[in-house]
């Protein structure tokens, strides 16, 4: 296994878990052990303390005051693009100072990790097609559709400007689980490609959840069912982009389960042409961290249905408590 998904699934628990005044995770044993220095082969422009990665989103805007665009826990019919930043430690931190607290056994001192913005570059048409009308009742099919590739078109170009400045061809998507804002897994997904060396492109997939509240739970797994549509269309979106030649996706707690849905359907639907999945979408490698599915269910939908079809490699982790 590569030293990316050796460190990838020693952070993703620690990352994942939920709070708020949040600090660096503890340095992964394989990080501060490592020589040469992991952190040589980070591109010079991503040198930073301020951590950018993208994201994808069917949440719905708000309206907060604030920097950028705001998200909720409204659930929204159409799919936004764009990017955000996370800062690890105080505002003035340099470079050379982040890697010696990122290597260190023990720190002095704790570095905060903050959620700064968002700016939406993005945004697809509502899905289904006719929900649309709603905006225009003249809109056809037709015109949906052409508005839909151009902003496929225009994430591609996004996707494939970025690429080209580094020597990873690969995007690295988290979807997270129950109970996280889009601030909080944000701060997760830029703390765990931090310490994978920030190589390719990470993405954040985040869904309607965190309603919160003594039965949060419930609006959570439904928000979870409600964009599985919209996980199966950008993972395709990802695959169609020629820049892209491997897809790496991790899902933690219910995202497990949206992520183990999209992908059951995905596999489906090109099994079904006679295609292999795993190659259609480029998946090298699909995770399953601390999964929130009930083991019965998923052996009959996931199991039965040969959810591993749909990527070259697929890891479950579990604990004896889960």
């Amino acid at each position: 296994m590569r030293r990316w998904w050796r460190v990838l699934l020693a952070t993703v628990v620690i990352t994942a878990g939920g709070g708020c005044g949040r600090t660096l995770m503890p340095t992964p044993n394989l990080i501060a052990a490592e020589e040469p220095n992991p952190f040589d082969a980070v591109p010079a422009d991503r040198r930073s303390n301020v951590v950018e990665i993208l994201y994808a989103t069917d949440r719905q805007p708000t309206d907060e005051a604030g920097p950028g665009v705001t998200y909720g826990v409204l659930r929204s019919k159409s799919l936004a693009f764009g990017r955000t930043r996370v800062r690890i430690g105080p505002p003035d931190m340099g470079w050379d100072a982040l890697v010696a607290a990122s290597r260190a056994e023990r720190r002095s001192r704790s570095l905060p990790v903050r959620y700064l913005d968002a700016e939406e570059l993005v945004r697809l048409p509502k899905w289904p097609w006719y929900t649309n009308i709603g905006d225009d009742p003249t809109i056809t099919e037709e015109q949906v559709r052409v508005l839909e590739d151009e902003a496929i078109a225009d994430i591609h170009a996004h996707l494939t400007e970025i690429l080209e400045t580094t020597d990873r061809d690969e995007v690295f998507v988290f979807v997270h689980g129950f109970n996280n804002t889009f601030g909080y897994a944000a701060e997760s997904l830029a703390q765990l490609w931090h310490f994978a060396g920030r190589p390719g492109i990470a993405i954040l997939y985040s869904w309607p959840a965190a309603r919160g509240g003594l039965f949060g739970y419930n609006p959570d797994r439904e928000s979870s069912q409600f964009t599985v549509s919209h996980l199966k269309h950008f993972l395709a979106i990802l695959a169609a982009c020629d820049a892209v030649k491997r897809v790496d996706v991790i899902s933690h707690s219910r995202g497990a389960d949206v992520l183990g849905e999209a992908l059951r359907e995905l596999r489906i639907h090109y099994s079904a042409q006679g295609k292999d999945p795993a190659v259609e979408l480029k998946i090298r490698h699909a995770v399953f961290a601390a999964a929130d599915i009930d083991l019965e269910v998923s052996t009959m939908r996931l199991g039965g249905e040969r959810v591993g079809d749909a990527a070259e490699h697929m890891t479950i982790y579990t604990g004896a408590g889960d």
